[in-house]
């Protein structure tokens, strides 16, 4: 390897490191918007959810929903956008993964596993299906350690729809709204 090819492979880990993010990173939860679809009436009672400030800045999102009848059969469709300067739109996730086939150990896709190991920690959803009477989600915290690289700084939405076996009968929705800040590795040495 000559001088100039060493100078440019050290030009670009030097490049690299700065964009790096780390545990610095910080992801400020704004809104949550949840809703229970005309054909979910029957079915789900009582969905709540809000954001509670744990500190000056950090956020985490409580929410619950009484289920009238055991599901066995929810799909989950979760899609992730990015606030341009007039409106959202769709950034890289749009996925749909049944929770019940994950935990039974047949669907291990990307998204499903990290939706569910986030979510599992402070929820009572951690077991196989039927999901019955109450279901909650206590403390959720943003996992601002977990932003990869690639997501660039600002706001986004994450859209997450509950179906009934298939795309066709939409129970309920929830929306969060957030701001992603990146800190460089190198910033504050």
């Amino acid at each position: 390897m000559n001088n100039h090819n060493l100078y440019q492979a050290f030009l670009l880990a030097a490049s690299v490191l700065m964009v790096v993010s780390d545990s610095r990173n910080s992801l400020r939860l704004t809104r949550i918007d949840c809703r229970v679809c005309e054909c979910g009436k029957a079915d789900i009672k009582n969905l709540t959810c809000r954001i509670k400030a744990m500190s000056r800045s950090r956020t985490a999102i409580f929410a619950e929903a009484f289920l009238m009848r055991p599901f066995d059969d929810v799909l989950v469709h979760m899609q992730i956008f990015k606030r341009n300067s007039v409106r959202y739109l769709p950034f890289m996730v749009n996925v749909t993964f049944f929770p019940c086939k994950y935990f039974e150990g047949s669907d291990n896709t990307f998204y499903a596993k990290f939706m569910i190991n986030w979510i599992n920690k402070y929820s009572n959803i951690n077991h196989s299906c039927p999901y019955s009477d109450r279901i909650f989600a206590d403390n959720l915290e943003p996992f601002a350690e977990k932003i990869p690289v690639f997501a660039p700084a600002g706001d986004y939405r994450l859209d997450l729809h509950f179906y009934q076996s298939n795309l066709k009968t939409l129970l309920a929705s929830i929306n969060g709204y957030g701001t992603i800040t990146i800190r460089p590795f190198m910033q504050g040495i």
